[in-house]
């Protein structure tokens, strides 16, 4: 059982593959958090407007997807940082791309980073690692 007080992610994501993909890695790094999941963009635009009027909690962390079906990652990452309110808090974009122009738009549009979801589970743990840097409460893998 996750305690109430483990830091809160928020994860944008389609591809239930990668969600489940990536709470595994949590878990094997020993890292407890709780995971509220959105599968699609117009749903994350909906939770964004929610969170700026308050009536949403904040997440310690917000995980998104750029390949969303509905509304692209990087038009929910433009609405989110629109709000004063959701401005700082750290967004970081997990994509399946490569593409250079996608990592510069990102940043350019307030991600606090961009990193390629990874490939296996020596590269999820990892990627957990650099995760942890972002959380209220960073815990040591293992």
């Amino acid at each position: 059982m996750i305690a109430s007080s483990a830091p809160h992610v928020l994860h944008i994501e389609d591809s239930e593959g990668d969600i489940e993909f990536l709470r595994f890695a949590f878990e094997e790094s020993r890292t407890e958090v709780r995971f509220t999941i959105i599968r699609d963009g117009a749903n994350a635009l909906r939770h964004v407007d929610a969170m700026a009027a308050g009536t949403l909690p904040l997440p310690d962390l917000i995980l998104l997807d750029i390949k969303l079906p509905k509304v692209n990652g990087h038009a929910i990452l433009h609405h989110l940082r629109a709000h004063p309110s959701l401005a700082q808090l750290p967004v970081v974009i997990l994509s399946g791309s490569h593409n250079r122009s996608d990592r510069d738009r990102s940043l350019a549009l307030g991600a606090t980073a961009h990193l390629v979801k990874p490939m296996g589970i020596s590269e999820s743990l990892a990627l957990i690692r650099h995760l942890q840097t972002f959380l209220p409460h960073p815990q040591p893998p293992g």
